[in-house]
């Protein structure tokens, strides 16, 4: 059996940081400077800086795509900034409508919706999202904040036949603990 020496190890030890730093380098030509900033801010729940370079990487050509803008409407509604997040997720579905994040996008404008108190337009928006979206794993999120709009209207028998439904149909879901609260 032959042995082999350190340098062989070696010699693939530097081969594959060489290859992870030849992809990483590639994958992060894709996005802008700003845009990997604006990310990174995302990652720390920085939602002030996350919203700085995600705006000033759409600002260009080069940094305005959908996963830039799907970010920043995710972070201003983590800052609290609904009417910009509201304004964004509509330019968001108007310009990436075939985008794999535009189900996503809808049931945010919803949920956005609903927390600038606008409960009518929220449940027709997240009704929407919910019939064309059954088998999507926010489906049980956007019948909790449909209960949600019923119940800050005070429309409580509707609220509560949605958070049972939650309850029942979907018990492993986030949202099941905050429906049961509701209920009792």
């Amino acid at each position: 059996m032959k042995k082999i020496s350190f340098n062989f190890f070696r010699k693939i030890f530097i081969s594959l940081v060489l290859l992870t730093q030849t992809v990483f380098f590639a994958c992060a030509q894709n996005y802008t400077a700003d845009q990997q900033q604006g990310f990174e801010a995302c990652r720390k729940n920085d939602w002030t800086g996350a919203m700085f370079f995600l705006r000033k990487a759409g600002s260009t050509a080069a940094g305005y795509d959908e996963e830039t803008l799907y970010m920043l409407v995710m972070s201003e509604i983590n800052a609290g900034e609904y009417k910009q997040a509201y304004s964004d997720a509509n330019l968001f579905i108007q310009k990436f409508s075939s985008s794999s994040y535009a189900p996503y996008m809808d049931f945010q404008k919803g949920r956005i919706l609903y927390l600038l108190g606008k409960n009518e337009d929220a449940v027709l928006v997240l009704s929407d999202f919910c019939h064309q979206n059954q088998d999507s794993e926010l489906y049980a999120s956007a019948l909790y904040w449909i209960a949600e709009a019923f119940y800050a209207e005070y429309n409580f028998d509707s609220a509560r036949a949605l958070y049972e439904r939650i309850v029942a149909d979907f018990p492993s879901d986030s949202k099941v603990t905050d429906a049961r609260y509701r209920i009792e």
